[in-house]
């Protein structure tokens, strides 16, 4: 299998060839995002455009058949003083001892189809199952000189479709993007990615990526989450 056939595996793409062969590949990167929440739960309006949502994901892709692959991918992150504002039912603010603590998880699950492969070109479509948690921790006063603990939770999920291009310019260098729409159970819009991968060991190498996911629903609700990921891939043939 050529260097740049490895590649395609740490961008969730499949290359030419790569996706013919027997292989499980595996991707680990550090995420750091900003995410812009506007949104209501459990009778307390909560929003704000905050950054330093931190935290790590792993991806992990491999072939079905010649002519598809699957992919599977997790991330958590989290900012411990977010900073958050929240309100009550009236619009009065909600006062917090010691900020908001948030937290993020996201799954997904997919299979995808190489349409069109031409040289060092790819495209291709990917069709995923997209589960995500949102959750908010925060202390307030009882009014006693007590504190009481609290916690909101939204949870969503849906379908993304996606068409996307793997491009090689050299044998250890790839750059790929994906462009598609996200629906989930109260939001939804349009995402995409955009990354590079550099092969630097005949088992793995370095990768970067940045995506975009803008969803709006009913209401002002409002989710944009835009993380830089920077990892590396290894490869087990």
């Amino acid at each position: 299998m050529r260097p740049a056939q490895l590649l395609a595996i740490s961008a969730l793409l499949l290359s030419a060839n790569a996706y013919a062969a027997s292989f499980d590949s595996l991707d680990l990167y550090y995420s750091s995002a900003d995410i812009d929440v506007q949104g209501r739960s459990n009778g307390v309006n909560y929003g704000g455009d905050l950054g330093s949502l931190d935290g790590f994901g792993l991806k992990f892709r491999g072939s079905i058949a010649e002519d598809f692959f699957f992919s599977g991918e997790y991330q958590g992150s989290e900012i411990k003083r977010s900073g958050l504002s929240l309100s009550d039912n009236a619009g009065a603010a909600i006062a917090t001892n010691d900020g908001v603590e948030l937290d993020y998880t996201e799954w997904r699950l997919g299979v995808g189809l190489p349409f069109y492969r031409e040289h060092s070109l790819t495209l291709f479509g990917l069709l995923e199952y997209v589960d995500t948690e949102f959750e908010a921790a925060y202390d307030t006063d009882d009014g006693n000189g007590g504190v009481v603990s609290n916690n909101l939770r939204q949870r969503q999920s849906g379908v993304a479709a996606h068409g996307g291009v793997l491009f090689n310019p050299t044998a250890a260098w790839s750059v790929y993007g994906q462009v598609g729409y996200l629906k989930l159970d109260d939001v939804d819009g349009i995402e995409y990615l955009a990354g590079t991968a550099l092969q630097v060991h005949r088992y793995g190498g370095l990768f970067a990526e940045y995506r975009s996911s803008d969803l709006k629903g009913d209401g002002g609700t409002r989710v944009e989450l835009t993380p830089w990921r920077f990892g590396v891939y290894l490869l087990v043939q």
